[in-house]
């Protein structure tokens, strides 16, 4: 816990540089964001020198609108990127003073699709309730945080420079006698994410044949676990459906293989049928090493999802890095000041606290009942001492951590959700913004979707009630991109 601490407290530093920089360019500057990220696609297969959306952020005008990741940018405001220098385009994307972008983009599904960006701007002072959710993760690492991951999957593409775009149709190859019910429910995964890509199904002259295959057995040159690796962390992954990082038995992707006790084996490969049939062009294989037994089928639902993700642009062949954002908070629609976070820089639009009266400059007293500080420092400690002081309550065996980073979490203990939720309602801990993750039954068990906020204009104080909605805002990317 002590690193986390330290994670913290860097958090807030960059809070107070952020806010002395802000000091000196004025209030009144805006940041503003697309609402999306890019990079320049190095693949013979896939929008080779051109922008490839690799995330794209929740809620923004660039989700609403359908822009996706692997999208290729053909076009921005009628200039092909092509006739745009690389160090251009970022420019092009965010041009001072013009709210609205128009982009072609192309997928597996279309070509010359029209999508407007419009940039959310917001004052550069102002500190948003989707930032606060990631500073005070430790309330809820359940269902919050910034997860990596690593998988041992190996993705491999046809050497002849044959773009994806041309395969729009697939079917799969006859299932094996005997085995047919796995294979369908393995060849159901994939099916749900082509389809998902905007791909279809074409059971007569397919685009592409899929063929599957498996392997699952004791490993006959099991000696053993080594008692190095077994004081290790265990090992998680992201759950799609669950939306939350799951602790599996698998071994570190390091471990030797004589130290695990099983082995499985899922890969599928895309068998070209249009150009030159017979051609395999993409192909994702996955060996795992197992402590304890693992179904296919549980396998193929979990990691699927994940395979396919480098489809149809791959960025790495060997032992995938995955990088998974996520924060689950109650949403006010109320932004805070990096300088005060007592004090109301804006209200978003459209958001449950838009109709209420709550103002610029009016000062938040309390939220359900915890004061609200003057400093963020004096925040920071509060946190800390919650953190410090309820870490018995955490549960080891569900402990995680970020490879790139030095930090370390654990979930609460299932066991102790009393306690927990009377610690966060102690009056000893100043934690106003555990508001974020009253949602959750070891934060709040009462189960209430109103919050009590005391707000003071002048010399007035007033009580407004607000009902947030839950938010969840979550992206699974590959890799770490720009």
């Amino acid at each position: 816990m002590n690193k986390i601490v330290l994670s913290l407290l860097a958090f807030f530093i960059c809070f107070a540089c952020f806010s002395q920089n802000n000091q000196q360019r004025g209030r009144n500057e805006q940041m503003c964001r697309t609402g999306f990220t890019y990079e320049i696609s190095h693949s013979p297969h896939w929008g080779y020198g051109k922008p490839v959306v690799t995330s794209v952020q929740p809620y923004s005008v660039a989700s609403q609108n359908g822009l996706q990741t692997n999208d290729i940018i053909e076009y921005i405001d009628s200039v092909a990127v092509a006739d745009i220098p690389f160090e251009e385009l970022d420019a092009r994307l965010n041009v001072e003073g013009k709210d609205e972008t128009v982009l072609i983009i192309s997928n597996l599904s279309t070509q010359g699709k029209r999508i407007f960006i419009k940039k959310d701007c917001k004052r550069a002072q102002s500190v948003t309730e989707d930032q606060l959710a990631a500073a005070f993760f430790l309330f809820s690492p359940e269902t919050t945080g910034e997860w990596f991951f690593r998988c041992p999957f190996n993705t491999s593409t046809t050497l002849e420079p044959i773009e994806f775009s041309r395969f729009r149709t697939f079917a799969f190859t006859v299932t094996e006698e005997g085995n047919s019910e796995l294979e369908l429910a393995i060849n159901d995964c994939i099916e749900q994410e082509l389809l998902k890509k905007g791909l279809d199904i074409d059971y007569i002259t397919p685009d592409l044949l899929i063929q599957t295959y498996y392997f699952f057995d004791k490993n006959p040159d099991f000696r053993g676990r080594n008692l190095i690796e077994i004081s290790k962390r265990p090992v998680f992954r992201y759950d799609i459906r669950q939306k939350r990082m799951v602790r599996l038995p698998f071994l570190d992707p390091s471990a030797s293989e004589t130290e695990a006790e099983y082995l499985l084996q899922l890969g599928f490969r895309l068998i070209d049928q249009k150009i030159n049939p017979g051609r395999v062009v993409w192909e994702c294989e996955a060996n795992e090493l197992l402590e304890d037994i693992y179904t296919l089928e549980n396998y193929a639902r979990l990691n699927i999802p994940l395979m396919c993700m480098q489809y149809p642009y791959v960025k790495h062949q060997a032992n995938v890095v995955f990088r998974v954002d996520q924060k689950v908070y109650n949403y006010t629609g109320l932004c805070y000041d990096l300088n005060n976070p007592a004090r109301i820089t804006s209200i978003e639009a459209n958001s449950p606290a838009a109709s209420l009266g709550i103002r610029r400059g009016d000062q938040v007293v309390s939220i359900g009942g915890k004061p609200v500080p003057a400093t963020w420092e004096d925040l920071s400690a509060s946190y800390q001492e919650f953190v410090k002081e309820t870490a018995h309550f955490r549960d080891p065996a569900n402990r995680y951590a970020h490879p790139e980073y030095t930090i370390d979490a654990m979930y609460w203990d299932q066991e102790a959700y009393t306690e927990v939720t009377e610690a966060f309602s102690e009056s000893r801990f100043d934690i106003p913004f555990a508001y974020l993750f009253a949602y959750a039954p070891y934060v709040q068990a009462t189960g209430t979707d109103l919050y009590r906020f005391i707000i003071k204009r002048g010399n007035n104080e007033q009580e407004y009630i607000i009902r947030p909605s839950v938010r969840l805002e979550q992206t699974l990317s590959v890799g770490i991109s720009r």
